[in-house]
Formats: structure tokens, sequence, C-alpha cells
């Protein structure tokens, strides 16, 4: 250890106002001693100064965040400006607007009802599955006796399906 790494290293300052802390870290809970570590150490202006080693990446890195906050500031103010913009806007045109925006999404939900449900048509297979379902109960034991009917069953499914999704 040289002569060099026994001086204290030099401090810096760093001012933070109200605007600079997020609403969600602006309540925290801290000890009596900070309280009174914070008072003491605040100047004139009524800032906060707090002693921390030279970082550049600290320094950086807190830079970035406060250029982010303004642009934040900045968008807010823009869309605040914005939405009291279109709600100063005519209110028969907004009506026109409404009711457009109204009969599209009509027009669309009538669409999808068509298309996914519209589709409503007797069971095609009814008969198939009622001589299985026959067969079962007659033959509780010996199902294998069956099979041919589960057969006529899935090939009446199968073009049943065919017939669907082509009309779709």
């Amino acid at each position: 250890m040289g002569a060099g790494q026994s001086q204290p290293a030099e401090s810096k300052s760093i001012y933070i106002t109200e605007e600079d802390v997020p609403e969600a870290y602006r309540t925290v809970g801290v000890s009596e001693e900070v309280v009174n570590a914070v008072n003491q150490a605040q100047n004139r202006t009524g800032k906060v100064v707090i002693e921390a080693a030279t970082d550049p990446e600290l320094a950086k890195e807190l830079e970035r965040q406060r250029n982010e906050n303004r642009r934040l500031r900045e968008e807010m103010l823009r869309l605040s400006q914005l939405q009291s913009r279109q709600i100063s806007v005519n209110p028969a045109d907004s009506r026109a607007d409404i009711e457009e925006k109204k009969k599209v999404f009509e027009e669309t939900v009538d669409r999808v009802k068509q298309q996914f449900f519209g589709y409503q048509k007797e069971n095609a297979c009814s008969d198939v599955e009622k001589q299985l379902l026959r067969c079962l109960q007659h033959n509780k034991s010996k199902i294998l006796n069956c099979e041919g009917l589960r057969f006529d069953l899935d090939k009446c499914v199968a073009e049943v399906r065919n017939v669907v999704l082509k009309g779709a």
C-alpha cells in the first residue's frame, strides 16, 4: 500500500429533487439516524446533498434515468394535449364516427357468428350411433363384437367432418 492508496477518494455531490424520485419510492420507511443524517446534509436550496464516491457508471446511469424521466414527462404532456384536442372535436363528427365503428363491429360479430356458430346440423350419424349403443348394451362382456359398428361410426363422422370443412 502506497501513499496514493491511503488518501481518501474525492467525493462527488449528487442532488436529488423530489421530481427525480418515482411516485412508488416517495414513501420509504427509514430509521431515526437516517432522518437526522439527511436533515444535517440539507443545504440552503432545500436539495438533499448525498456524498458519493466518484463512479462514472453511476453518473451515466443517473443521467440516463433523468433523461428517460424527462422524455416520459414530455410524452405524457403531449398525450394529454392530444387527448384534450380530441375531446374538443365537433360532437356531431364523433357521433358519426361512433356510429360507423358500431356498424363495423356489428358486421364483424355477424360474420363471426355465421362462420363459427352458424352450422347447426342434425346428427347425421345417429342411426349408426344408436346401433353401436344397442350392441354395447347387449354385449357388455364382449365389446369386440361391436367393432364393425365402431368402424362404421368413425367413417360416418369423417364424412360429416369433410362436408362441414368444405362448406366453411
